[in-house]
């Protein structure tokens, strides 16, 4: 009877962990089908409107390529209000829009998906308005997509690999993959023609920038640590690596070792002064106002006569409604500019200037000062005239030389309440690129309402994503300009 009950236990035992083991995997199931039905509501469904418009014969075809500018908004970004635009002119052609933006992307990003996504949605016409993410140094163009493994198809392997490195990065060390066959990405930066230095730590982080943008998680955190084993601790750019790593860990939710990551950099560098001012804007974002003012308090007491750290501070006044305290920010980071910094034809110094005289201008919009906004409109647009990002302009002129070898017209749009002039500047004796130009029509509507009617935020400095009413604004413009240089309407 003992051996029965035994043997009667061993069988529910078995049982119950068949059940529990088949529980988890429909649990598996069902999360994958809901992860993916998420997917495609919030991220596919542009994708699955651009093939739509494969489909339709005889179309006119536009493709829209930028960064979340252009992205961001689903029915009410510019790029689908243009097409509803556009389609209700009822000109006898039927217009097809594809929104090809491409979130916290670069020009060379940008760029380097260009002929791809020429290929495969064989548009007319490309409208393009990018630049506000250009840094100083970026990947060399082309830039291929990695390859992807039989689990990467899978939306819950996904989860699972961004939740392992919330849970275990101080733990598990991720194995470098970079010599992996089917990687063409990696490719491009390590095999021998590519000239690939091992031992140069921005490439390493230029790579990391690129696993981002492509979500790869993992393979960024990677790259981004690698980096900073190679950097020498006396290399100056080395603080600015352990910064860049701590926001991705921010932009991926990881709040807590963002934190971590920002104070272990200012222990190694105590006096240095942009760890410390990143690592208040990181508070600021995360609305941890007192310890952000605290921190930038100290960094004053640090390093006076660093404008950036009166930016940070006029950006916390205006977050609080202290518009007058912003203000007073802002006019002290220009006073340090010039009171140390002497004028010449330097372009970051240049453009120094500009960002605080957008931000000064962006502030007097939002208060109802629109003389003062005028001046430094005036004033930035002035400085942002004489530099434009190296990098900007390059990519720029390699997107107009591969149109023009497959016939395809290029418009080029200037960001709102920006100067046209200096975008005309970069395609001096093309005629034939078609401008839209933004800038007077952003500013008389900011007159006559509110800067937040039109602008989510002020990430540009003078300008920022746009609300619906904002991105309505923006394609009523850019199809006014097509209409008219392509249609004679």
């Amino acid at each position: 009877m003992h051996k029965e009950k035994i043997a009667l236990l061993k069988m529910f035992l078995w049982q119950k962990i068949i059940l529990i083991i088949f529980g988890i995997f429909l649990s598996i199931i069902f999360l994958e089908i809901g992860l993916r039905i998420a997917g495609w509501t919030f991220l596919s469904l542009r994708e699955y409107q651009n093939k739509l418009s494969i489909k339709q014969k005889g179309a006119y075809r536009i493709m829209c390529i930028g960064e979340s500018t252009t992205f961001c908004g689903g029915d009410y970004s510019y790029p689908s209000q243009l097409e509803k635009i556009l389609n209700g002119v009822k000109i006898g052609v039927n217009f097809s829009v594809i929104n090809k933006g491409i979130p916290a992307g670069n020009s060379s990003l940008i760029l380097s998906s260009l002929i791809g996504n020429i290929n495969k949605y064989k548009p007319s016409m490309v409208v393009v308005m990018m630049g506000v993410n250009d840094k100083v140094i970026y990947l060399p163009y082309p830039f291929v997509s990695p390859g992807r493994t039989f689990l990467d198809n899978f939306k819950v392997y996904k989860l699972v690999k961004l939740l392992r490195l919330h849970i275990l990065a101080n733990i598990r060390e991720i194995k470098t993959t970079h010599r992996e066959k089917n990687d063409e990405n990696e490719g491009v930066f390590l095999n021998k023609d590519s000239g690939f230095d091992y031992k140069d730590a921005d490439l390493y982080r230029q790579l990391g920038d690129s696993y981002k943008a492509k979500e790869d998680y993992m393979r960024t955190e990677n790259m981004y640590k690698k980096a900073i084993g190679i950097a020498s601790p006396k290399d100056q750019n080395a603080y600015f690596l352990y910064c860049t790593l701590a926001w991705f860990y921010n932009d991926i939710g990881n709040y807590a070792k963002a934190e971590e990551t920002f104070k272990k950099c200012i222990e190694l560098y105590p006096d240095k002064d942009f760890p410390q001012i990143e690592f208040a804007e990181f508070y600021r974002v995360r609305s941890k106002y007192s310890q952000c003012e605290e921190l930038i308090k100290k960094v004053i007491a640090l390093s006076p006569v660093n404008e950036d750290i009166y930016i940070k501070l006029g950006l916390l006044y205006a977050d609080f409604g202290k518009f007058s305290l912003a203000e007073e920010a802002f006019k002290k980071a220009i006073n340090v500019i010039e009171k140390n910094k002497k004028e010449s034809e330097d372009s970051l110094l240049f453009f120094d200037k500009y960002r605080i005289y957008a931000k000064l201008a962006a502030l007097y919009t939002e208060i109802g000062r629109h003389k003062d906004a005028d001046r430094f409109y005036e004033e930035a647009n002035e400085l942002i005239g004489r530099y434009y990002n190296p990098t900007t302009r390059s990519n720029y002129l390699k997107i107009r030389e591969i149109l023009n070898e497959r016939g395809i017209k290029l418009v080029c749009v200037q960001y709102p309440v920006r100067s046209i002039w200096s975008l005309k500047k970069i395609f001096e004796g093309q005629d034939e690129v078609i401008f839209v130009d933004n800038e007077m029509i952003f500013k008389d509507v900011l007159k006559k309402g509110y800067y937040r009617e039109y602008f989510t935020d002020m990430f540009g400095g003078d300008f920022g994503h746009c609300t619906l009413k904002g991105n309505r604004l923006l394609a009523e413009n850019i199809a006014r300009s097509i209409l008219k240089e392509s249609f004679n309407r």
